[in-house]
């Protein structure tokens, strides 16, 4: 609470195309967890209030991601690689560039009713700055 009392950060949950829109640079970290691109949750579908998440939004938020790399300006991305036997092939080919943290994370416990439980999900943090590992 006192690094964000005693330093210059503002949090936006916006659409990321909003960051065309603003001055950024090396002092500034853009965090995105965009709905995951081949998963099937409600928000994936544009018909609850959020955006519709497809192949051209996804391309478009990870070109967005480049241009900031080449600016200079931190980012970490949550995503998943793979989930219920399903790989995200465009993900997996662009994260490559950048460092990969594997999230160790179990569901199984969780309380929603999950099918394919057996199908293995790999979550990861894909960043661009020095490895925290």
């Amino acid at each position: 609470m006192n690094a964000l009392k005693n330093k210059n950060i503002e949090f936006y949950s916006k659409d990321f195309t909003f960051l065309y829109d603003i001055e950024l640079g090396e002092n500034d970290f853009v965090y995105a967890d965009p709905p995951y691109l081949i998963s099937n949750a409600s928000y994936n579908d544009g018909k609850r209030g959020f955006k519709n998440w497809g192949v051209k939004e996804e391309t478009e938020l990870l070109v967005l991601l480049d241009s900031l790399d080449k600016k200079g300006v931190k980012f970490a991305l949550s995503n998943v690689l793979v989930h219920k036997g399903l790989e995200n092939t465009k993900l997996i080919e662009w994260s490559k560039k950048y460092h990969i943290k594997h999230i160790e994370k179990s569901y199984n416990n969780s309380s929603y009713q999950r099918k394919n439980k057996d199908k293995e999900t790999k979550e990861v943090l894909i960043y661009n700055y020095a490895d925290f590992t």
